[in-house]
């Protein structure tokens, strides 16, 4: 949302959630002082955001390329859930994540899952846009373990749990533009359309993205890109001038 919705607006909500109603959000970064109203029904259901943004700290779970890396762009880890089951073994591409904690003690018939984690290296930071050090500093955030990224919320409002209302939520919109889902081949759109089947009550099925006719670029964490760098400069090359060495001096023996 680019505004934060009306108290009236938050009131429906939370009434169609409790009456087994079924929601999709993914937002971006949310301020209790500029969304004040969306922050509260987050938080409501156990949704505990932090300030800023993630800064990844784990070569494997941020984006790296030759030509482009950022800590910013993290490869989230998945749970072991419907949802994500799928994408055990692809990355998933969410930039500009805002982090949440799960709270603890949770509300009378809620239940939250986490889907999407960070590392445990990984911590928040309000001076993304001016950071020139990926170094912990004062005035960072770092989490009890690690943050949250994506969760599902179930709430049980009849005594039975006949109104069953669910929340399938990201802290970041951004996963599910096109040139973000193009550098990941189609995971992060395949992402949404499981949580929706999940929220439809359906099991979720293995989605196999169209192919495009244009030239996708591969991605790699930046410990990946460190190890081929290392492999193509250094290990290649010393195999190659040994190797000569050795038949040249075989050769010199005859």
């Amino acid at each position: 949302p680019k505004k934060d919705y009306s108290t009236e607006e938050t009131v429906t909500l939370k009434s169609y959630v409790e009456n087994g109603g079924k929601m999709f959000i993914a937002t971006n970064l949310i301020t209790k002082e500029e969304f004040p109203n969306i922050y509260a029904f987050l938080e409501g259901y156990g949704i505990k955001l932090v300030d800023g943004y993630i800064l990844e700290k784990d070569a494997n779970m941020y984006l790296s390329s030759y030509s482009f890396s950022s800590p910013f762009y993290l490869l989230p880890d998945k749970a072991d859930h419907e949802i994500t089951a799928q994408f055990a073994n692809y990355y998933l591409l969410f930039p500009g994540t805002q982090g949440f904690e799960i709270s603890e003690d949770l509300p009378e018939g809620v239940s939250v899952d986490s889907l999407l984690t960070s590392s445990d290296k990984a911590f928040a930071t309000t001076d993304y846009e001016t950071r020139e050090s990926a170094d912990f500093k004062d005035g960072d955030i770092k989490p009890e373990s690690v943050f949250n990224v994506g969760a599902v919320i179930h709430v049980n409002s009849g005594d039975e749990g006949e109104n069953s209302g669910v929340i399938v939520y990201y802290s970041c919109s951004t996963f599910i533009n096109s040139q973000i889902n193009s550098v990941v081949g189609g995971t992060n759109s395949a992402l949404a359309v499981s949580s929706m089947s999940y929220l439809n009550g359906k099991k979720a099925s293995v989605n196999i993205p169209s192919k495009s006719l244009e030239m996708q670029p591969l991605s790699f964490s930046a410990q990946q890109v460190t190890l081929f760098t290392i492999l193509l400069i250094l290990v290649i090359p010393i195999a190659v001038l040994v190797t000569g060495i050795v038949v040249w001096a075989r050769r010199r023996k005859r």
